[in-house]
């Protein structure tokens, strides 16, 4: 039995630790409150993260109840995060059923002869940045000079 609680113990440090690093060198995990997500989203999560290492590694010659402890404290902890880095997110960037991360999804509408489409389409700040020089025709427009940067999605 105490091999079972040790278990799901160290599924949830190794999901915790997971979470950080993620959230830390991959990409940002937003809890919905902009600046605020370091102060009340990653200060809590390293901080809960690094108890639980702490009080595991203190902790690891004790019993089963220790563990039954531990486990159903921080067990809560973590889904506590998950639902605030998910349903539960701050008023800037609600939820819209992407996990953990901020969506950089934009919707572009397209109207152009027969075509009349919205797409969903991922534009970060600052990648579509374009310059260039372009002449009305009366219905296009054709780019004389420099580029114009598109996702993927709508060429």
């Amino acid at each position: 039995m105490i091999k079972i609680w040790k278990g799901v113990n160290f599924l949830i440090v190794i999901f915790l630790i997971l979470i950080c690093l993620l959230g830390t060198f991959y990409k940002h995990i937003s809890f919905g409150l902009g600046l605020g997500d370091i102060i009340f989203g990653y200060i809590p999560l390293y901080f809960i993260t690094i108890t639980h290492i702490y009080l595991t590694i203190i902790l690891r010659k004790k019993g089963t109840k220790t563990f039954i402890l531990l486990s159903s404290i921080f067990l809560t902890l973590t889904l506590f995060i998950c639902l605030k880095a998910t349903l539960w997110r701050g008023p800037q960037y609600r939820w819209n059923g992407n996990i953990f991360y901020i969506p950089c999804g934009s919707k572009i509408n397209i109207r152009n002869q027969n075509i009349n489409k919205t797409v969903l389409v991922e534009m970060c700040t600052g990648d579509y940045i374009s310059e260039f020089t372009a002449e009305w025709d009366g219905k296009f427009m054709k780019i004389v000079d420099g580029n114009l940067n598109l996702p993927k999605k709508i060429k």
